[in-house]
């Protein structure tokens, strides 16, 4: 499945998974009330053979699958702390970071696909870099870094009993860093071409990283990726007359040669009260040939408070 298909398919859960904030009361002033975080539901919602359910957790399992969406997905804010540390490390000297972002633009995806010799090949990655640092020589001399990358992907192989992936390899990946001087004078020799090696170093280790971490995402004695099959007990959930987790299991263990199954993790910074508290939702998606998609998500839950009590204070 192409990723943008893969994309406008993954947005439409995330969609459904969106907060459902509160109402205030009729006739009272909106600017009046806020909204509080007091819960999170988990949610399962399925799509198969044209038929869409969803399921609130009931069997305290399917948050789980989201704790590790959540372990895994920090991989990315981790290798933007590690890139800030190590650019001021190249400065270190030589001039001052005034300022710095890194973000890492896209889901983490796994495309598992069956090959010709009968082995699983796993692709996991599908998020670039886009990264900007101001940098302060002295009065007279600042720069300007930009840091691209294209989508960094890794192939390996993935033991669909096991749930273990091996002999991982870093495919095409292309890391750009540019230097804008404000000044005429020389700012660092040979600094452009120094940082991006080292930046593509990191990025080879911290990708190296999410494959080890999507490994350590399943539960003890589990043998299907994401632990799904663990999340998803038997007969728990039907969808017509096909029992969810049977329907897992099959397609987890089966692989037909060139249909690809993609697992993707999200995670979205949703603000509340007021913008003044934030929470990570996370989200995993799971794309099956056919039409078929499982998706697990949290779900937060409001409650409407007068915008003057803080959370968990009771107002008069």
């Amino acid at each position: 499945m192409k990723l943008r298909h893969l994309a406008a398919l993954a947005a439409s859960t995330l969609l459904a998974a969106a907060p459902a904030l509160a109402l205030p009361p009729d006739n009272s002033p909106i600017s009046e009330y806020t909204n509080n975080l007091v819960g999170m539901d988990h949610v399962l919602y399925v799509t198969h053979k044209g038929e869409r359910k969803e399921y609130v957790d009931q069997h305290k399992l399917l948050q789980r699958v989201t704790d590790h969406t959540e372990s895994i997905l920090h991989i990315k804010q981790d290798f933007a702390n590690q890139a800030r540390a190590e650019l001021e490390r190249q400065l270190q000297g030589k001039a001052s970071l005034k300022a710095f972002s890194m973000t890492a633009p896209g889901p983490l995806t796994v495309k598992l696909a069956g090959n010709a010799q009968g082995e699983v090949i796993a692709s996991v990655g599908g998020f670039s870099l886009n990264g900007y640092a101001r940098v302060k020589k002295s009065w007279y001399a600042e720069a300007t870094i930009s840091i691209r990358s294209n989508p960094i992907w890794i192939s390996a192989r993935y033991n669909p009993y096991s749930g273990q992936l091996s002999d991982a390899q870093v495919q095409n990946l292309d890391i750009q860093a540019s230097v804008d001087v404000d000044t005429v004078f020389d700012f660092i020799p040979g600094f452009n071409a120094l940082f991006t090696n080292k930046l593509e170093d990191m990025t080879l280790a911290e990708i190296q990283g999410a494959v080890a971490e999507i490994n350590n995402a399943r539960l003890p004695t589990s043998n299907m990726a994401f632990s799904l099959d663990k999340a998803i007990p038997p007969g728990a959930y039907i969808v017509g007359n096909t029992d969810v987790n049977q329907f897992v299991r099959e397609k987890l263990t089966n692989f037909v040669a060139g249909q690809a199954i993609a697992i993707s993790l999200h995670g979205e910074r949703v603000p509340y009260y007021n913008g003044r508290y934030s929470f990570e939702q996370n989200t995993l998606v799971v794309e099956i040939p056919g039409g078929s998609r499982i998706a697990i998500a949290e779900r937060p839950i409001f409650e409407l408070v007068r915008d003057e009590c803080y959370p968990h204070q009771i107002c008069p």
